[in-house]
């Protein structure tokens, strides 16, 4: 079984470089292991897909830039329909601020156009990656066990 770990996608890894400089920081504060280990870089909506079908319940950041914008809708509404156990979230620059009602219609649980808002968005991905994970049961024991004489 894989850790839920939290996933960037971006083009350039500079969201991921200040997630991990926060992460540091508040975890030697907090007393805690940092995420930074289950943290996984990704460089495209098309990667971004392929690791979280393998680990269904990431916390997924996707940068928001204008010239691929409509690539990271995609991968939010895809998200939301494909792996409803994952979360995702946006980072962008503050000229994306127009598109946060739409990230959000889209399943964005928050949109973040500062590094300052990595902290309460650190917070956020802590509480998603502490849900208990969803058992896998399949159809036909699901059946199962809701017949009266199961």
């Amino acid at each position: 079984m894989h850790v839920s770990p939290v996933v960037f996608c971006e083009r350039t890894g500079g969201w991921a470089a200040a997630w991990r400089r926060v992460e540091t920081r508040l975890a030697a504060r907090e007393n805690r292991r940092p995420l930074s280990p289950r943290l996984i870089e990704t460089r495209s909506p098309t990667e971004c897909r392929e690791v979280v079908a393998s680990r269904r319940a990431s916390f997924v950041v996707a940068e928001l830039a204008a010239p691929f914008a409509e690539q990271t809708f995609d991968l939010l509404f895809d998200l939301a329909t494909d792996a409803p156990e994952a979360s995702a979230a946006v980072v962008a620059e503050r000229e994306m601020l127009p598109y946060e009602e739409l990230a959000r219609e889209l399943g964005a649980q928050a949109f973040v156009v500062s590094p300052f808002g990595l902290e309460a968005l650190r917070r956020l991905a802590l509480r998603h990656l502490g849900r208990p994970a969803p058992e896998s049961v399949d159809v036909r024991q699901r059946i199962w066990e809701a017949l009266p004489w199961s």
